[in-house]
């Protein structure tokens, strides 16, 4: 997953390999009060949602549910910290 935060924006696209074949999505959300993220992976043929928190260690952690089928959420979290890109 590569994202970029503009603000409160971000956006930016994830990959997934599954049965040889590459799957790719596009990633929309915000981030707010500097710590909340949410975002919108929309794929080929669904959309999850993913919320979580950094941590203040620059970790990202949360829950994530099909937009269709919310009663199933699974939880997640990125073991590297979280990186900033400096122009």
């Amino acid at each position: 997953m590569g994202l970029l935060r503009h603000g409160e924006v971000i956006t930016g696209g994830a990959y997934y390999y599954y049965e040889k074949r590459l799957y790719h999505g596009d990633v929309k959300g915000d981030i707010q009060g500097g710590d909340d993220f949410y975002v919108t992976m929309t794929w080929q043929s669904r959309r999850e949602i993913y919320k979580g928190r950094i941590d203040a260690q620059g970790h990202l952690f949360g829950t994530t549910y099909n937009e269709v089928d919310r009663d199933h959420p699974a939880a997640w979290y990125m073991k590297e910290r979280l990186r900033c890109a400096h122009q």
